[in-house]
């Protein structure tokens, strides 16, 4: 593996802040599974969840 730089993103929190996550952060939602262009999965028990991006 290279170590490259990690992939984020920017969610919107239940309060509305905006904070901004890499794969395996933990929100209030669930846990971040992965990030693609126009939005991110979480994973929360066990089931998998779409949430497009913030911005």
């Amino acid at each position: 593996m290279t170590g490259g730089p990690r992939a984020s993103a920017l969610l919107r929190e239940r309060d509305g802040t905006i904070r901004k996550v890499a794969v395996g952060d933990r929100t209030d939602a669930g846990r971040v599974e992965r990030i693609a262009e126009d939005h991110v999965i979480l994973r929360r028990r066990d089931r998998l969840y779409q949430l497009a991006l913030a911005g």
